[in-house]
């Protein structure tokens, strides 16, 4: 099967929000990942960091004592991927020798990835008995990395797909609420009027003006913590899985 070219994109280098639309998705990532971080002493920990990038959470690792080892489909441009292959694909033997790993992070990846069971075939490949699997993916939010950006799934995906390989589910965690998603919507786009009448120019000027009121009480929590908007959207699944 012939599909469009890999995108070659230059990823983030940390999580910390490089523009409005980000700071609910990074709140609730940073929010997952240091809550893994103060559950567990990893040090002596193999780790693999599938889907890399930039490597916004080595340092982070390495300081725990963990023993890092990097994947992704594209060279970073540090040069500092050490193996560069798919996750769904056939893997370099070099990397399946290079472990079994204690711990997988693959952190805003697998929505990237098309084939799931190939990539949880791998997953079991390079874990050992007892390793944790350790992934979050969006439930909500724009395309991106077109044309390679094919998932939104629920926790019920992890889930069907690591019982495959007798995963375990340890945890799930549905971040961010209907707040946040709210946020991101608001900050993804603009607001204009239809065509040049007067009456649509100032509904649109009008709309906002109200959402620049009311977009920074929601980005930073306020309306959060005082009224619960519930409608059963969430914004990013957190799962951790056992080999």
């Amino acid at each position: 099967m012939n599909f469009h070219p890999r995108p070659n994109i230059v990823e983030r280098a940390d999580y910390v929000p490089s523009s409005e639309a980000e700071i609910p998705m990074i709140r609730v990532i940073n929010a997952f990942v240091s809550d893994f971080f103060s559950r567990h002493d990893m040090k002596g920990w193999k780790v693999l960091d599938a889907g890399c990038g930039r490597q916004p959470f080595r340092k982070r690792l390495e300081e725990a004592g963990c023993s890092y080892t990097s994947m992704d489909v594209n060279q970073n441009p540090e040069g500092s991927v050490q193996y560069v292959c798919a996750i769904d694909e056939a893997l370099p033997q070099a990397l399946v020798q290079a472990g079994p790993f204690d711990l997988i992070f693959c952190l805003e990846v697998l929505e990237h990835v098309a084939d799931w069971d190939a990539a949880f075939g791998n997953f079991d490949k390079l874990l050992k008995k007892g390793g944790r699997l350790v992934a979050t993916t969006p439930f909500f939010y724009r395309i991106h990395e077109e044309p390679y950006d094919f998932w939104r799934p629920t926790s019920y995906a992890f889930e069907y797909y690591g019982l495959r390989y007798a995963f375990k589910t340890e945890l799930v965690v549905r971040g961010g609420d209907s707040w946040d998603i709210l946020g991101t919507m608001l900050t993804l786009g603009g607001i204009y009027s239809r065509d040049r009448k007067f009456f649509n120019r100032l509904l649109g000027l009008c709309i906002r003006n109200f959402i620049r009121l009311i977009k920074r009480g929601i980005l930073e929590g306020y309306f959060s913590k005082r009224v619960i908007l519930d409608n059963g959207y969430y914004l990013s699944n957190g799962i951790v899985m056992i080999k």
